[in-house]
């Protein structure tokens, strides 16, 4: 069964984002508070998770760690935000198999945490091929 990898949701956070008037590059997308708050309820639960780094001028990246596993975890900009995640364990620990399975345990502590925090509504998962076929952003993960 394909994982529900990608998250959309409303969240009640200060708009952060920054502009500069002629577009650029230099922009600073809005979503860095809500990153840093999926790193703190992800560190909650136990996760090692980097603090949130601009991924190009649309959305925040962190990732999560344990023993060579690691989940990587995309904010994207929008109404509603999109959340994307993907397994980059290193290729011993996808060979053992546990890649997924931490991945899997990353997005049970994201679904749990988005329920419980008040600051997310209208939480709403899908595989990559869902979100697709719901006719949202062609270009998701930004690469």
């Amino acid at each position: 069964m394909d994982l529900k990898t990608f998250v959309t949701f409303e969240a009640d956070f200060p708009d952060d984002a920054s502009f500069i008037a002629d577009g650029d590059p230099a922009d600073v997308p809005g979503g860095r508070a809500i990153a840093e708050a999926l790193r703190g309820l992800l560190a909650a639960r136990g996760f090692t998770v980097s603090a949130p780094a601009q991924h190009e001028h649309f959305g925040w990246a962190l990732t999560a760690e344990e023993g060579g596993c690691r989940t990587w975890l995309l904010l994207q900009v929008g109404e509603p935000w999109l959340l994307i995640t993907e397994d980059q364990s290193g290729m011993v620990a996808r060979l053992l198999g546990r890649g997924g399975p931490f991945q899997r345990r990353v997005l049970e502590a994201l679904g749990e945490a988005l329920r419980a925090d008040g600051r997310f509504r209208e939480v709403t998962w899908f595989t990559r091929a869902e979100y697709e076929a719901a006719g949202r952003r062609e270009d998701v993960g930004g690469r």
